[in-house]
């Protein structure tokens, strides 16, 4: 039995995003990224295409409110004909052949932390009816993505690419700011993050010199995330919560399923300590909707544009303030 039959994955005609027919094109290099247009504001979109994208400063207002009506229209139409698709939608156990593999997940030190919040178990998900809160994803980080993959992933590699340990880190630049109580972290990954701040006894301390005799360390750590598939479960629905790029690789290649941590969420209460701010802000948009947005919608024409964003690198700055007073 092939691999994509242990996932029951099934190819599915999807167009590829770079030969879609609603390409703005524009000179100046960056990477193409699909934006998920239609859906309220109007004003973020209009944002984005203007402020955001190469060359979208030169476009007409009236051109661009008039796609996001079209697309708006795309949107009342899927409310009618897809009412409640997202709601108890199909999960899967993981293929049994791949329970070493989940076992090494479920006993990672460092994910047990990151999703301790809630209750969490590992399952496969069907791709298409997850609800999507990103609007935009970068193709080209995308053809990273199934280059890896390759053309017809069997289920481990499929596995390793949505569970990620062991991976080599993205490239990191550091540097202390003048006059240096700032320390300057930079990465092409937006994975990187403030992670936490404790305090390190002299005992944990080791091949550190500095002119005096430590008594401890307090450690500002900065880092990367588990960067696992996850996705938040509530109210019957999948909210894609991380790996938004590789959900998007898996479907471009017509893979339906893939493996996932899911957070299960059942009061109100939890999603502060599940989600973002902005997300927890409109969580109703995405739980009481009869058609919220959902990553098949990335592959609908209409629902999609394709624009040129300049590459970015995600900054991250540390300041600390020491200070000392006679008590």
């Amino acid at each position: 039995m092939s691999a994509h039959q242990d996932l029951n994955v099934n190819a599915i005609p999807i167009q590829k995003p770079l030969q879609s027919p609603t390409v703005m094109s524009f000179t100046q290099t960056g990477d193409p990224h699909v934006f998920l247009v239609g859906r309220p504001p109007l004003n973020e979109y209009l944002g984005f295409i203007r402020m955001l994208s190469i060359g979208g400063a030169d476009l007409d207002n009236a051109t661009l409110t008039r796609d996001w009506r079209l697309a708006n229209d795309r949107v009342r139409e899927l409310e009618e004909k897809e009412a409640d698709i997202a709601n108890d939608v199909e999960r899967q156990p993981v293929s049994s052949a791949l329970q070493p593999l989940v076992d090494e997940v479920m006993n990672d030190p460092t994910i047990q932390k990151s999703y301790s919040n809630v209750p969490w178990t590992i399952e496969m998900v069907k791709l298409d009816t997850l609800v999507v809160y990103q609007k935009h994803i970068n193709l080209s980080y995308v053809e990273e993505l199934k280059v890896k993959l390759g053309p017809s992933p069997d289920e481990e590699t499929i596995f390793r690419l949505c569970f990620p340990l062991g991976e080599a880190l993205p490239s990191l630049q550091v540097r202390r700011v003048a006059p240096g109580n700032v320390f300057s972290f930079v990465s092409p990954s937006n994975d990187l993050r403030f992670l936490d701040a404790t305090f390190l006894p002299a005992s944990q301390i080791n091949g550190y010199a500095t002119n005096g005799r430590i008594t401890g360390v307090v450690a500002l750590a900065v880092g990367f995330g588990c960067n696992c598939f996850n996705v938040v479960s509530a109210e019957g629905r999948l909210i894609l919560n991380n790996a938004s790029h590789r959900a998007f690789a898996l479907r471009d290649l017509g893979i339906t399923h893939a493996p996932c941590i899911i957070q299960h969420v059942s009061r109100e209460e939890e999603f502060p300590v599940v989600l973002t701010q902005e997300v927890v802000g409109q969580i109703e948009h995405f739980l009481s909707r009869p058609r919220p947005p959902l990553l098949k919608d990335y592959f609908d024409d209409q629902l999609r544009r394709i624009v040129n964003v300049p590459k970015q690198n995600r900054h991250v700055r540390i300041t600390f303030m020491p200070e000392a007073v006679d008590l």
